[in-house]
C-alpha cells in the first residue's frame, strides 16, 4: 500500500464526508497498515475489516468507516494536520517517518494491528484451502499431457504434497498467531472481530 495513496484516500473520504471507504492492502505490511488506520481514526474512520466479497483475497480491500461525529473529529484533526496526503505531519506519528507510530500512540498501533492480524489469521485457511484443490486440478490437468504414467502420477503427488505440508505448516503458525492476538486483544477488552 504506497502511503501516498491511502492517504490520498482518506483526505477525499474527509473532504466528500463518506461513511466509508476502502484501501487495498498491496504489501504484507500490517504494522504500516495499523499504523495508517491509526492516522484514519484521528480524522473519525476506524478499522473495520477486510471488505465483503475480498476476504478470501491475498490483498484484500480493508474498510474504513466513519463515526456520527468523524465530521468534527475530522475537522479538528484537520486544521492540526492540514496535509497528511503531501507529506505533512501525521497524527501519532513521528514527525518525518512517515508511519512511524510515536511512542504515545504505539500501544494503539499494536491493537489495531492485531485485530488485522487475526483477520488475516481467519482468511488464512479458506484462501489457501482453496489454492491447494486448484493445485490438485492443474496436476491433473498437466498429467493428461504426458500421460498418467506411475512415474507422472508419483512427481504430480509428490508436488501436491509438499504445497499440501507447506499448507498445513502455515495453518498451524496462524493458529499460533491467532491465539497470541486474540488473547492481547481480550486483555485490552477488545472484541474482535466483532459479533
Amino acid at each position: 500500500m504506497p502511503h501516498g495513496t491511502a492517504l490520498t484516500a482518506l483526505r477525499d473520504a474527509v473532504a466528500t464526508g463518506r461513511d466509508q471507504y476502502e484501501v487495498r492492502l498491496t504489501s504484507p505490511g500490517l504494522r504500516k497498515l495499523a499504523a495508517y488506520a491509526y492516522v484514519a481514526e484521528q480524522f473519525g474512520y476506524r478499522y473495520a475489516g477486510p471488505a465483503p466479497g475480498s476476504r478470501s483475497m491475498n490483498q484484500p480491500l480493508m474498510t474504513f468507516r466513519g463515526s456520527p461525529e468523524s465530521g468534527d473529529l475530522a475537522a479538528r484533526t484537520a486544521a492540526r494536520y492540514p496535509d497528511p496526503a503531501g507529506g505533512g505531519p501525521l497524527p501519532g506519528m513521528v514527525e518525518g517517518r512517515g508511519l512511524r507510530p510515536a511512542k504515545s500512540a504505539a500501544g494503539e498501533v499494536r491493537l489495531i494491528h492485531s485485530r488485522m492480524v487475526v483477520d488475516a489469521c481467519l482468511r488464512y485457511g479458506r484462501r489457501v484451502r482453496k489454492n491447494i484443490l486448484v493445485l490438485l486440478v492443474v496436476i491433473a490437468v498437466v498429467l493428461l499431457f504426458p500421460g498418467y504414467t506411475v512415474r507422472h502420477v508419483l512427481v504430480g503427488a509428490g508436488v501436491w504434497l509438499a504445497f499440501f505440508a507447506v499448507y498445513l505448516i502455515g495453518l498451524g503458525i496462524a493458529r499460533l498467531r491467532l491465539a497470541r492476538h486474540r488473547n492481547r486483544l481480550a486483555a485490552s477488552g477488545v472484541r474482535w472481530p466483532p459479533p
